[in-house]
């Protein structure tokens, strides 16, 4: 099994790439998903939430008010670390078991997170794709789909590591400023390479 981490910015389009990959065979972890289901689902996360941030969060058991939070870690770098401190840890000891329970297998995994290199999860990976595209064209994208003023795209995009960084440590860049139609041929392109390596570059899980 070939584990390959996808990565990009905020209105990147890297949520269409990994479907892309997904459609094209790949098994998906979504890392982003298991992160925001974590403070419902891991007593132990939740717990050390609340004890941090209080239980007003959330307005009954299984129900988080997620909007509220991102209001308050978006407005606070401080929070922010906070909360990263307290879920990124969980999220990934549960990606790191997902991925063993994986490796005897054959194919490729795609593991699918917005803050790889923040976290250092890289080292679960054998290669790394990076989703980008022109900033002004992620700022629109982020205006649109979340209807939020452009002030407040620009400051989610501020506290993620710059793109031009992530791309520089990528093993494959897909750019995606253009018709996300076109998306397809790219995903297959990297896909036949991947298919035709036969073994890990990296170590994996090291």
């Amino acid at each position: 099994m070939l584990v390959v981490g996808l990565t990009g910015g905020i209105g990147s389009g890297k949520s269409v790439v990994a479907r892309c990959f997904e459609d094209l065979g790949a098994r998906l972890i979504y890392a982003d998903a298991l992160s925001k289901d974590i403070l419902v689902t891991d007593p132990d996360v939740r717990r050390e939430f609340t004890g941090q941030f209080g239980s007003g969060f959330f307005s009954d058991p299984d129900t988080l008010d997620r909007k509220r939070l991102a209001r308050l870690v978006f407005d606070d770098p401080r929070a922010l670390r906070k909360l990263n401190a307290i879920v990124h840890p969980a999220v990934i000891r549960l990606v790191r078991s997902k991925i063993e329970r994986y490796r005897r297998r054959r194919g490729i995994l795609i593991v699918e997170a917005a803050l790889f290199y923040e976290t250092g999860v890289e080292v679960l990976t054998d290669y790394m794709i990076v989703v980008d595209a022109d900033e002004e064209v992620r700022i629109r994208r982020v205006m649109e789909r979340d209807g939020c003023p452009r002030e407040d795209v620009v400051k989610r995009m501020r506290m993620q590591m710059p793109a031009k960084e992530k791309v520089l440590r990528a093993d494959f860049v897909i750019m995606n400023s253009g018709d996300q139609s076109l998306l397809s041929p790219k995903c297959r392109f990297i896909y036949g390479i991947l298919s035709g390596l036969e073994g890990p570059r990296k170590g994996g899980t090291g």
